[in-house]
């Protein structure tokens, strides 16, 4: 198969079914008030289609995994271009909301061309690809509303409304014959092993939302996509009300929303994370959000309001990317699946509350209220990302303070000190513990040991050696240590101290491992009370995790494992 080809198809099919979608933005408000709509039935059209969208994705990558990424991909598109032919003809307002809805269950281009890139990319290769993917879609944003602004016609009183949505109808049905024309199969090659959902968990659900900066992350998230999609969704409403413009004039606006979104996540994602640290750049993020949306009841020509959405816009954007980088990192690696799919029904919810929230203010205590309310919601999430930026495990300072203790921690397990961890190194710690205790090859708890230190080694390996090359450098080891925080390593390297796992002679052993791995012995019985939290005399596999968690996750260096291991 020709990835580069393939990427470009995909590309090019996201792309295309995302300028008919973005075509329709700024024209569905004033569908509803040709019918007589109200305020709250006009966002409406956005939240359904959320809502449709969020209850059929899971059928969708279902149906892909049963039927096929390209059969499933196809359907979707014709089915698009069904919905944007059927709003074309609409007359009534049912017919509109029923071509909305239609247009919600068949939205589902972008999931799956994510699913079909993650068949065709490596471990190495899928950021990029959905990369690409991403851009492709917020392009699409950008140019629909650029085209639909020409299409309309000049007149904002008397817009044409049927032109757009043939379009779009168009453009799906473009996306289709280049996807149908390109695209070959993937699952195929596949074995059809589909891992089956799993059920409800509440205490599952807890246990994710008690994980470290987790709930508060989810939090964050919320609120800035209720806030954000409110604002677009009321914006058309109000730009009407208060400055007399159709559907010309807020396509503009949603231009330079879309541009933001390319601009934004391809130019200054990465630096600013680089720069200020992930947690310190959603902070600023939620503050321009809050900031933008402040300045749009008082803007009163088209650059004011451009400039006010588009760092609205630029907030937002800013923030998305980091927000589910970092609730990756709070969840650890075994979780970052649980998490980042809770991250978006979070996010479809606020998608679906925000623009309803924001057309019952509009109705009901004036136009300008949304705006109002979506201030006071950023200036508290802006509270709650200074926790976040200063106060948790993922800021910035923390981050690196965290880094020096990794540092320390690799050159313990670089046990000939060549720079890098490789099996040798596993092997000559073993062998230094089993001198100092005593096992002889072939004894039971040489052999018990023994094991488990390969399959650590196996295990580490398969996780940090990104390049395959058999060995962990500093690099790969900060990479997986300090971004994805797998609490199950922490798990795994509590078994360095209780190597045999039977829970007796702690401090014999943590006498033992100091010595394996030249640290001073007299610190030990100092450390072993502190291990030792409930005073019995013996440290637990629970004492010793939640010691290590203190490791990676204080600012202390000198305090408890902190001393164990980075001494």
């Amino acid at each position: 198969m020709n990835n580069r080809k393939v990427h470009s198809i995909l590309f090019l099919s996201v792309l295309v079914d995302t300028i008919g979608f973005g075509l329709m933005l700024p024209l569905l408000p004033f569908y509803a008030l040709k019918f007589g709509a109200s305020t709250s039935t006009v966002t409406l059209l956005f939240s359904v289609y959320s809502l449709l969208q969020f209850i059929c994705g899971p059928l969708w990558g279902k149906m892909s995994d049963r039927f096929g990424r390209r059969p499933t991909l196809l359907f979707s598109l014709i089915g698009s271009s069904l919905a944007f032919l059927w709003l074309s003809q609409a007359n009534t307002l049912w017919m509109l909301f029923g071509a909305r809805i239609l247009e919600g269950i068949m939205a589902a281009s972008f999931l799956l061309a994510m699913v079909y890139m993650s068949d065709i990319t490596t471990k190495e290769t899928r950021t990029k690809g959905m990369a690409i993917v991403g851009a492709a879609f917020g392009l699409g944003l950008c140019l629909g509303p650029a085209i639909s602004s020409f299409l309309v016609g000049s007149d904002p009183q008397n817009p044409n409304l049927m032109l757009p949505p043939l379009f779009a109808t168009g453009m799906s049905l473009l996306a289709f014959t280049i996807a149908f024309l390109g695209l070959p199969e993937t699952i195929k090659t596949q074995a059809r092993t589909v891992e089956k959902p799993r059920r409800f968990d509440l205490t599952r659900l807890v246990e994710i939302l008690n994980t470290p900066s987790t709930g508060l992350l989810l939090l964050l998230l919320f609120l800035m996509t209720l806030v954000g999609l409110g604002t677009l969704a009321i914006l058309a409403l109000w730009s009407n009300e208060k400055l007399g413009w159709g559907p010309k004039e807020i396509g503009y606006v949603y231009i330079f929303w879309g541009l933001m979104s390319v601009i934004v996540q391809t130019k200054f994602v990465e630096p600013l994370a680089k720069r200020f640290g992930e947690a310190n750049s959603v902070f600023g993020g939620l503050i321009v959000v809050g900031f933008g949306v402040f300045l749009i009841p008082f803007s009163t020509n088209l650059p004011l309001v451009v400039g006010a959405v588009s760092l609205t816009g630029s907030g937002f954007f800013l923030c998305r990317p980091l927000l589910n980088s970092l609730l990756s990192q709070s969840a650890g690696a075994k979780q970052q699946g649980e998490v980042l799919g809770l991250a978006e029904s979070v996010s479809t919810l606020g998608r679906i509350i925000g623009p309803l929230g924001a057309g019952f203010l509009f109705g009901s205590l004036g136009s300008d209220w949304p705006f109002w309310s979506g201030t006071i919601i950023m200036a508290v999430a802006s509270i709650f990302g200074w926790q976040v930026a200063t106060a948790s495990n993922l800021s910035s300072a923390v981050n690196k303070q965290r880094e020096r203790k990794m540092r320390k921690l690799f050159d313990l397990l670089d046990h000939n000190k060549n720079g890098v961890i490789e099996s040798i190194d596993f092997e000559e710690g073993f062998q230094a513990i089993a001198g100092i205790r005593g096992w002889t090859l072939g004894s039971p708890d040489y052999s018990i040991v023994h094991s488990f230190w390969i399959g650590l080694e196996k295990k580490m390996q398969s996780l940090m050696d990104t390049n395959g090359d058999g060995i962990i450098t500093i690099d790969e080891w900060l990479e997986y240590m300090t971004s994805r925080l797998d609490h199950d390593f922490a798990d795994s390297f509590t078994k360095l101290i209780d190597s045999n796992e039977d829970g007796e002679d702690s401090l014999n052993k943590l006498k033992m491992f100091y010595q394996g791995y030249k640290i001073d012995t007299n610190q030990a019985k100092a450390v072993f009370e502190q291990f030792d939290i409930n005073r019995d005399g013996n440290i637990s596999q629970e004492e010793i995790s939640k010691m290590l968690d203190q490791f990676m996750y204080s600012d202390e260096l000198e305090e408890s494992v902190n001393l164990a291991v980075a001494s």
